[in-house]
């Protein structure tokens, strides 16, 4: 399975329908997907100020339908996989933010870069950092959430510079989590394994307040997808993962009880697999797991 996007643009206004499919004019566009393939479909009609993000659909089909699309005969079927009530308006400067930096030499913002080459559509595979943003727009809300964070921020009564400041300071949270989901390959815990992602935080292993550049801040490898319960202990120094073998063992502070723990899907001895991550990552997340250890340690002097 393969993953595209593609580009929403109609001289009569009229938004994007899947039931329509996705079509094109030459027939050699369609053969370049296969039945499976997903695709991500962002929109900017005549007239609008902005861009959405219609979904996500899988393609279910390949037909050629002349008589309802006469100038885009040669069409995929699709089905809606992300069922979103509504498309998503997109705010360019935050999605420029949270992508991974193209390569394309236009005057473009990054976000327009990635995704307004119409050309493009259905025929340039997706990056799996690029796929990781685009989910976290489907999954938890994330884009109406940091939206919403820097709507509030701008309201407060303080200086530009301050604001800039929390502001980046806000973008670099998605940007963290893009990076933690990217150096692991998964969107789930990694100690229960759920998937539920309006539960999963980006935990730093070693804190913000603690990282002496932003790229330790931003790092992916410095960083662990969490449920919220599991955050706040792992983030209390409560629990840490210790080297044992090939991998990384879950060790819980003497403070807490066994039993309760249990109850809340964490088994003390469990390993964290990361035999996926390339050798470089291994290496700085092993030096920040080391700072995490060391303060854990010191919490739980028996």
């Amino acid at each position: 399975m393969n993953y595209y996007f593609a580009y929403h643009s109609n001289e009569n206004s009229e938004p994007f329908d899947f039931k329509g499919g996705y079509g094109f004019s030459e027939s050699t566009k369609v053969e370049k997907v296969n039945i499976g393939d997903v695709v991500y479909v962002i929109q900017k009609l005549k007239g609008w100020s902005h861009f959405e993000f219609c979904g996500k659909f899988k393609i279910v089909g390949k037909y050629e339908d002349t008589l309802n699309f006469k100038n885009r005969p040669y069409r995929v079927k699709l089905e809606d996989l992300s069922k979103l009530d509504e498309a998503l308006e997109i705010d360019e400067n935050v999605w420029s933010d949270l992508l991974p930096k193209s390569t394309y030499k236009y005057q473009w913002n990054n976000f327009q870069k990635h995704f307004c080459k119409q050309g493009s559509s259905l025929q340039r595979q997706l990056d799996k950092e690029v796929v990781n943003v685009l989910e976290s727009f489907l999954h938890g809300s994330e884009h109406d959430t940091i939206t919403s964070d820097i709507s509030s921020i701008n309201d407060i009564d303080l200086s530009s510079t301050e604001k800039d400041i929390l502001i980046k300071s806000r973008l670099g949270q998605g940007k963290f989590k893009s990076n933690v989901k990217r150096v692991w390959g998964t969107s789930s815990c990694v100690v229960t394994l759920c998937d539920i992602q309006e539960l999963l935080i980006a935990s730093h292993i070693k804190a913000w307040s603690d990282c002496s550049n932003s790229e330790e801040r931003l790092d992916g490898a410095n960083g662990l997808l969490l449920c919220a319960h599991i955050d706040k202990l792992f983030d209390n120094h409560l629990i840490t993962f210790k080297p044992k073998s090939q991998g990384y063992t879950l060790t819980v502070s003497t403070k807490l009880n066994i039993r309760d723990l249990k109850g809340l899907g964490i088994h003390e001895g469990e390993t964290v697999d990361f035999t996926h991550m390339s050798f470089e990552d291994k290496a700085r997340f092993s030096n920040y797991m080391e700072h995490h250890n060391k303060i854990f340690d010191s919490k739980n002097v028996i």
